[in-house]
């Protein structure tokens, strides 16, 4: 039977390089000033909230992202947790 290995090198690699790859920047360029003209006033008013969208946005994938990465620091945890308990009640019905 294969065993199950929670000591890959590449899960935390994995992990992290994908935390920190996460845009989680709150921050975008303002919408410029519009124009007097009746289509640039109507296209601006149509994008005015983009920015606080975004910005909810970003401040949800930071929570995601943080979230997976505990979630993954966790079942490292109980798995290495749960491998050591099973190893020492093997060991103690071994003859």
């Amino acid at each position: 039977m294969a065993a199950i290995h929670t000591d890959v090198p590449e899960l935390g690699s994995t992990t992290g390089g994908w935390f920190s790859a996460a845009p989680t920047q709150p921050t975008v360029h303002p919408i410029c000033t519009p124009g007097t003209d009746p289509l640039s006033v109507t296209l601006s008013a149509a994008v005015a909230d983009w920015p606080a969208a975004h910005e909810a946005l970003t401040a949800m994938r930071a929570t995601d992202v943080n979230g997976v990465a505990t979630a993954n620091g966790g079942t490292a945890a109980i798995m290495t947790g749960s491998d050591e308990t099973n190893a020492a009640r093997i060991s103690g019905i071994e003859v």
